[in-house]
């Protein structure tokens, strides 16, 4: 089987500048995760984390980005944590960490967390 040829400024356009899954990459040049993987390695195009590309997926499709901001902002509107979570569309988990990563102590928010 021939190699199949994607140009680094192509991967470089679809994967960075676009944030593209690997998944939907190799969709669209009909090949296998595996094959637009190596490439990115053969290119020296750093490869998201699962996290990494998780969050960028949650992003794409919520159309926003869910910062400690954003989440303060509907706390202070009087939401509980389990609430934010619900409207963001998440697990409360994701709201609890990315307030830890921030150095926002969940007891602060005590009257937040049912």
């Amino acid at each position: 089987m021939p190699k199949l040829h994607i140009s680094k400024e192509e991967l470089i356009e679809l994967y960075i500048n676009q944030k593209q899954s690997l998944n939907t990459i190799s969709k669209k040049f009909n090949c296998h995760v595996n094959t637009i993987r190596k490439r990115l390695n053969e290119y020296n195009i750093p490869i998201r984390s699962k996290g990494e590309s998780l969050r960028t997926n949650f992003e794409s499709k919520l159309g926003v980005s869910l910062t400690v901001e954003k989440i303060m902002e509907k706390i202070n509107e009087g939401m509980f944590i389990y609430e934010v979570a619900e409207f963001f569309g998440v697990n409360r988990k994701s709201i609890t960490k990315r307030l830890k990563e921030a150095g926002i102590e969940l007891a602060q928010l005590e009257s937040h967390q049912k």
